[in-house]
């Protein structure tokens, strides 16, 4: 054999060697690749879990360690960590989750390291002008450094230990409490008013209801339980009574009001059945209701006022009729012809004028005059209306009062001369009449001292009603 030959022979036999070296390397890899694989293995540093106190603590990353670890071959390899989600100042308290990263070839791993971060800080609270202890509660402020402003979250407390105690408490539980000694530097007295008239009048024999008094304290706030009462009132004995309500406070600062309660003969009834007579204004009170009672008092006489809460900036001078001996009773609250609609809206509008009526006098009134008397027509789209409400009001233990003699003034626009001609022609054909008059009618109050006049010169007495006067009722036609 040629030496040429030998050499290409040679070659040959290498270049397959080779080759086949080259895929048996790729062979194995394969292998290793398919059945060797292996996998990673994160160790952290430190605890797996921690907590931090907000605002106080900080987060330090410890870090961690990947190892690649071969199924196949016993192969140790350490691998890069990467780290997401550890900040080194967490901005809220809460759980958060540092998260740890290794990848070699194929094999991936992970692990987690919880953070919980606390709120441990208790908020703070403050108290204004803490240096003067007279003035409580005092104002005062409050802020935590997670919820903010938590002034409108204090709570305070009087300890009946001689401290005041002002507490607060913030979303994860924190508290705050703080005390201040209550010094006795308080010099302001509690506020006490009495409810009703300041000054009352009653018959001989009428019983009398304290309307009582209610009282405020700046620190304390409703005290009224605490109102003492002084003095007594005998309806049986004539004469002039003085109640003193008195009241104070925990630093001994006393307020104290007074009432003055008149108990007095009945105005005399003159023998026989005639020369009464019973004037009764409607409507009011009102604008002219101070000058009427000036001018009955200059006349020492009585009437009655039938009365509403049309005008609610009037309704103190309801004090001073029933203070001056006046009957009071119910005309409605409303003068709205729509109380005949059903018998509760009647009532309810009577109760609302009884209930200020007992708010001005203290007492609850016994007399009724309906709305254009009880011979209305302007209830018939209620058939049988005034008949069922006549009866509800003596089963309610109530009088109603119509009238015999009338001045004409319902309209507004009567001459003063013919009111007093109308009321002085009725009244002069009876020896008992119940006069209606309006007390919110100008031109008919400017007759009432002449009406009085003609009636003292002529024999008659002027009274108030009540329930035991004469029954003055109209026909009732529904």
């Amino acid at each position: 054999m040629s030496k040429n030959k030998k050499r290409r022979l040679n070659l040959w036999g290498k270049i397959v060697v080779g080759c086949a070296a080259v895929l048996f390397l790729l062979f194995v890899g394969w292998l290793i690749s398919r059945f060797g694989g292996g996998n990673i293995e994160i160790q952290m540093n430190g605890s797996p879990s921690m907590e931090l106190a907000y605002g106080s603590d900080h987060y330090t990353e410890e870090g961690a360690t990947a190892v690649f670890r071969g199924k196949l071959f016993s192969s140790h390899v350490k691998v890069p960590v990467t780290v997401e989600g550890a900040p080194e100042y967490y901005a809220a308290p809460g759980t958060y989750l540092v998260t740890y990263q290794a990848k070699y070839r194929r094999a991936t791993g992970e692990a987690t390291r919880t953070v919980i971060i606390r709120d441990l800080t208790p908020p703070q609270l403050v108290l204004s002008n803490d240096t003067d202890q007279s003035q409580l509660p005092l104002s005062y402020y409050a802020y935590d450094d997670v919820d903010g402003d938590l002034t409108s979250k204090v709570m305070t407390r009087d300890g009946g230990d001689g401290f005041m105690y002002y507490t607060v408490s913030d979303a994860s539980g924190n508290t705050t409490e703080i005390k201040r000694e209550i010094l006795n530097h308080d010099t302001t007295a509690p506020v006490i008013t009495l409810n009703g008239a300041e000054k009352m009048t009653l018959s001989i024999g009428e019983t009398f209801e304290d309307p009582g008094a209610t009282a405020t304290d700046d620190t304390e706030g409703e005290i009224s339980e605490r109102i003492k009462v002084s003095g007594e009132v005998d309806t049986a004995i004539e004469g002039v009574y003085t109640l003193t309500y008195t009241v104070s406070d925990k630093f001994g600062n006393e307020a104290s009001v007074i009432r003055d309660v008149t108990v007095r003969s009945a105005l005399p009834t003159p023998p026989g059945a005639g020369k009464i007579v019973y004037l009764t204004f409607d409507d009011g009170p009102g604008p002219y209701t101070a000058d009427l009672l000036d001018l009955l008092a200059k006349y020492n006489i009585r009437v009655t006022f039938f009365v509403t809460n049309q005008r609610p900036e009037y309704r103190h001078m309801i004090a001073r009729e029933y203070a001056e001996g006046h009957s009071i009773g119910i005309h409605s609250a409303t003068h709205s012809y729509d109380i005949y609609a059903s018998e509760d809206a009647f009532w309810n509008d009577m109760n609302t004028m009884a209930n200020i009526i007992i708010e001005q006098t203290g007492k609850k009134p016994e007399l009724i005059r309906f709305i254009g008397g009880s011979s209305t027509t302007k209830a018939n789209n209620n058939p049988g209306i005034i008949s069922r409400l006549a009866a509800q009001i003596e089963a309610r233990g109530y009088a109603y009062f119509d009238w015999n003699v009338s001045s004409g003034d319902g309209n507004f626009s009567i001459a003063t001369e013919d009111a007093y001609n109308f009321v002085i022609e009725g009244i002069s054909k009876r020896e008992s009449s119940v006069v209606l008059m309006h007390d919110l009618n100008k031109n008919s109050m400017a007759a009432v001292e002449d009406i009085i006049k003609w009636g003292l010169g002529n024999g008659y007495t002027f009274l108030p009603l009540s329930k035991n006067s004469p029954t003055c009722h109209h026909r009732i036609s529904n």
